[in-house]
Parts: C-alpha cells; structure tokens; sequence
C-alpha cells in the first residue's frame, strides 16, 4: 500500500501533468497561440473568399517583438509587414499606409487569435484528429458558437507544433467559401526568412483616426449576446460616427452618416462578409462585419441616438 501510494505522488509531481489535465482542446488552443509567436516559420498559402483565390507568401520570426512579412504571388503586388502590434500595408502604385491597431499578434488570415477566456462565453472547442496539410500530421480543432449570430471555425494545427495550417468559416456546421491553407511550410531552422529580414522598416506615418473627445453620440441598444462596442472613432460635431462592436472574435462595424448619402439600401452576402444599409429618420446606418445576415440585421435595427444628442 505505502509502495503504490509513493508511485502515485511521484506520477502527481511529473512535470506537464498540469496540462495534461486540462482539457486537450484547451491546450490544443493555447499551444497555438504559443506557436504563433514562438516558431519561426515560413511558407505558400492559398487563401479562399468566395470563388476568389490568391497566392501568398508568408515569413515569421519570433522575437521581441516578432515579425511577419505577407506578400501576395498574384494580382496587385501587395506586400504587407508587421513588428509586434505595428501593420504597414505597400500595395503597388499607391503610398504606404500605416496601421496600429494594438490587437493583431499575426498576418494569418481567418485565424482567431485571442485569450481562450474570450471564447468561453460565445464558443465551444472539440478537438478530434485531422488530415495530412502540406505533408504535416494535423489535429483539428472546432470553436462552435453557441447561437446563430456568430460563425464557426474549423482550424488544423500542426501535431508536431500547433502552428495553423488550414483555417476554415462554418455557419451552422458547414463549411463557408472562406478559408486559408499552407500548401508549403519550413519551420525553425529551415525556414527561409530573407525576404523579411530584407524588408525596409516601417515609413509611413500612422493612419491618424478621428477619435471623438465626446461621448458617442450613437449607441447600440440591442446587440446580439455578447458583442459589446469596443471602439467608437468620429468627429464629434456632424453627427457621423463609426463604431466597431465584438465578441472577442468576431467584429461588426456601424456607420452613421447624417444627411443624403447616395448609396444603395438592402443587404447581402459576399463570401463571410454580411452587410446591411438602411436609413433610420434621415440617418444613413450601414452595418458590415464577417458574421451571419441575422447579426448585422439585428444591430442595424437597434442604432439609436444616446440621450441627449
């Protein structure tokens, strides 16, 4: 008895039991976040939306902070670079534009990248073994909603290192138009990075919002659960306003535009891309965002002025 009672304290004092207990699809998302900044990596993509496809080209170094170089192998010659939370975005022909957005840690596209305490109000993980992606053995982790105002997502990530090889969008289990795959991939020591640590470093001035000093003058009152306005740019006089609402992963945006704005009404559908416009007593509303038509329908109708404006 004493014998079989040491055995189980010493198997209680191995290391990594911690994790081991939590759930695997718990740990399968926290490895890749890990991956995302820790593994240097380079490789081709195919990224999907709608029936449009393009070729890219993407280079990572982890460091502090780290580094993403993204180029596009078809089409307009776009070439994108990121130093910690910093975006410069060079499209052939035109200047440089400069973004800080302060919460993007990575140039994959579709990929949620947020803390896991962020999914657990709105979302579910499973994990369940996967497919062979650009000759690596993955596993493949499900984030479900947990209602019909939010789209899915279906990832494979690398068995030997969690990193992302193919993300996907479903709407109620299915599989949209839009997805990203690696069809190619060095990572660590055999990555080639020349191209980014080539590139020239950040020159154009950040994109300079219009942030109001006042309280918005436009709120949301009946947003579907769990999204909640995150920022709110305008200029505090005319009565336009821009506001971004989320759920963590997901983002819509608000429009308000006061006046005639010649622009179509409705609502549509482009690849994940749902769009409403409509005008509420003279005020144009337009609501975007990579969710279902219900949500931008229903924040849409819920835009009213706050008290007092």
């Amino acid at each position: 008895m004493r014998a079989r009672r040491g055995a189980l304290l010493l198997l209680l004092g191995l290391p990594g039991l911690a994790a081991a207990a939590q759930p695997p699809a718990a740990t399968a998302w926290r490895r890749m976040r890990l991956a995302l900044v820790d593994l240097d990596y380079s490789g081709t993509l195919v990224l999907r939306q709608g029936s449009d496809l393009q070729t890219l080209a993407i280079e990572h170094r982890a460091g502090s902070p780290d580094r993403d170089l993204l180029t596009s192998l078809d089409g307009r010659a776009l070439q994108i670079t990121r130093r910690g939370t910093r975006v410069q975005w060079t499209l052939a022909g035109a200047p440089p534009l400069r973004l800080d957005p302060g919460h993007l840690h990575t140039l994959l596209p579709l990929v949620p990248d947020v803390p896991l305490a962020a999914l657990h109000p709105s979302y579910t993980l499973t994990l369940r073994p996967g497919e062979r992606i650009a000759t690596r053995a993955t596993e493949q982790l499900r984030v479900r909603p947990r209602d019909g105002y939010r789209y899915g997502y279906r990832l494979w990530l690398d068995r030997a290192n969690g990193l992302p090889l193919r993300v996907q969008l479903t709407l109620d289990g299915r599989p949209l138009p839009e997805e990203f795959r690696f069809v190619a991939l060095r990572v660590g020591a055999q990555a080639d990075l020349t191209a980014l640590d080539g590139a020239a470093p950040a020159t154009a001035a950040p994109l300079a919002a219009r942030l109001s000093a006042q309280p918005a003058q436009w709120r949301v009152i009946n947003a579907p659960p769990g999204f909640h306005v995150r920022v709110c740019v305008g200029d505090g006089t005319s009565g336009s306003e821009h506001l971004v609402l989320s759920d963590g992963i997901a983002s819509v945006s608000v429009y308000v535009q006061r006046g005639p704005v010649q622009l179509p009404q409705g609502a549509g559908v482009r690849g994940a891309l749902s769009f409403v416009s409509e005008t509420h007593d003279g005020e144009r509303v337009t609501v975007l965002g990579d969710v279902p038509v219900p949500t931008v329908q229903r924040i849409a109708d819920s835009v009213a002025l706050a008290a007092g404006h």
